[in-house]
């Protein structure tokens, strides 16, 4: 059996990502970002047109399914960090509310159970508190703005 590079593995599974977002949200336009060093804007971006954006920095592979709750804390961070290059670029909307989300998948759940893989984000910025939840359960919650 032939190794998957770490490139691969991620990049299947923000496809899965994307894939599970568009079949959930036919209306909002799912993107996939490109890699754009200290500007980059996350792996893929979620825009609904009530000027709702979600950022999403997507972690997969044995690294991601086994990290530490000081590295989910790096993926978190990340996250935020492409959340404000978005916001901030001329590619967003004035007035668009940009939310972010790191999205790891869960051991045992492959591209199939993307609504299993664990979502990961803070509720403040004062409070770094950590919010560990399902995808599925996290877009939810999202719903409910």
């Amino acid at each position: 059996m032939t190794r998957r590079r770490s490139k691969d593995i991620g990049t299947a599974a923000e496809k899965a990502v994307r894939d599970y977002l568009a079949a959930r949200y036919p209306d909002a336009m799912i993107i996939a970002q490109r890699l754009a060093g200290s500007a980059d804007v996350g792996d893929v971006l979620v825009y609904h047109p009530d000027k709702v954006a979600l950022v999403i920095e997507v972690k997969a592979g044995k690294a991601a399914e086994n990290a530490s709750v000081n590295e989910m804390r790096v993926y978190l961070s990340q996250a935020k960090v492409e959340a404000a290059n978005y916001e901030s670029s001329s590619a967003c909307p004035q007035g668009t509310l940009v939310q972010h989300v790191a999205v790891r998948k869960t051991a045992g759940y492959g591209a199939g159970r993307v609504d299993q893989w664990e979502a990961i984000t803070g509720e403040t910025d004062i409070v770094p508190i950590m919010i560990r939840t399902t995808f599925g359960e996290y877009l939810d919650w999202s719903d409910n703005r």
